[in-house]
């Protein structure tokens, strides 16, 4: 077999690997698209005012991906191994689902550069000028311009070839940039927890501990932080590449593990579109809050409607006179008449 030829199209999948595909896909659209909705709506609607930072520019890009994953790319999937399951004929739906999950995770994992790259200029910026809003909006245009002309490629090099150049120039240079951005920001904590304690010295014990203590629980919640991210990129994507290579690279390997490297490659990048949302978003206080704000906003109007609702079903509306205020109000408008 040569680089990036399928030896195996003519061999049907099988059936159990056809179902757990859909199913696990199935289970993550349900876990994607409801998470990342609620993230959007919370930064547009920013409810206490603290979410238009950089920072959650860049992560609204990849909730708009990743949402698009959810509603899209993996209902495809599902649709598509759903008939593979059933023996209907796939070979002419094989560039709608390729073609989603190449542009929305291109855009997915490339967002996630852009997060730590931010993160690193922010927290070794200290008193400079940081990553401004408008910057961080044009890296999300750009973000977008490459995920929707780097995958053309697929249209002339296949699907096993363009997958290589996927986990060649996506996910494994995504991953270097998080273990360097990992590496620089644990190292300017470290360095300014240390000056800290020089420069604490000069104070009082009480005052001095109290200081390198919340320095201390900060340098930890950023290591453990960017070591969660590290650990479930890596967890996800490294696996997918070694399937990767395994369909281009291994010329005497059965159909049924080029079929099972093929489906779990895919399971594996879109588990890390899903997952996104719990290593961002929902560790932030600041969207917490915002979640909270709204869930709150929303139960209490639906209170208010139940209580305005009469037991025949009607609402009760309040009377109002033609210039739409309250007839008990201490001030009514004279008319001509009066």
């Amino acid at each position: 077999m040569g680089f990036g030829e399928d030896h195996c199209k003519d061999v049907w999948a099988p059936f159990g690997l056809s179902i757990f595909t859909s199913v696990v896909t199935s289970l993550l659209t349900i876990i994607t698209l409801p998470g990342n909705l609620f993230i959007c709506i919370a930064i547009l609607k920013d409810p206490n005012k603290e979410l238009k930072t950089s920072f959650n520019y860049l992560l609204f890009n990849m909730a708009i991906s990743d949402l698009i994953v959810g509603v899209i790319t993996q209902p495809i999937f599902v649709l598509f191994h759903v008939r593979e399951a059933l023996g209907y004929s796939v070979i002419t739906w094989y560039a709608l689902p390729h073609m989603s999950f190449f542009i929305t995770c291109t855009a997915s994992l490339l967002s996630i550069a852009a997060l730590a790259i931010e993160r690193t200029i922010t927290v070794n910026a200290q008193h400079r000028q940081r990553i401004t809003a408008k910057r961080a909006i044009k890296c999300s245009m750009l973000i977008w311009v490459i995920s929707l002309t780097l995958p053309c490629s697929y249209f002339k090099l296949g699907y096993f070839k363009f997958a290589f150049i996927f986990a060649i120039f996506t996910v494994l240079v995504t991953l270097a940039i998080i273990i360097v951005a990992f590496l620089k920001i644990y190292g300017n904590v470290s360095k300014a927890s240390r000056n800290l304690k020089i420069n604490a010295s000069g104070k009082t014990a009480q005052q001095s501990s109290r200081v390198v203590q919340k320095r201390t629980e900060f340098e930890q919640k950023v290591t453990r932080g960017f070591l969660g991210i590290l650990a479930f990129y890596a967890l996800c994507n490294l696996p997918a590449c070694i399937f990767i290579f395994i369909v281009n690279l291994c010329d005497e390997c059965s159909c049924l593990l080029i079929h099972w490297s093929r489906d779990l490659l895919l399971l594996l990048v879109l588990m890390n579109c899903s997952g996104n949302q719990f290593l961002y978003a929902w560790r932030m206080k600041t969207f917490t809050r915002a979640f909270s704000r709204l869930t709150n906003h929303s139960v209490s109007e639906g209170s208010l409607a139940a209580a305005m609702r009469l037991p025949d079903g009607t609402s009760r509306v309040r009377p109002q006179n033609a210039q739409g205020t309250n007839p008990h109000s201490a001030h009514v408008t004279p008319t001509a008449d009066q």
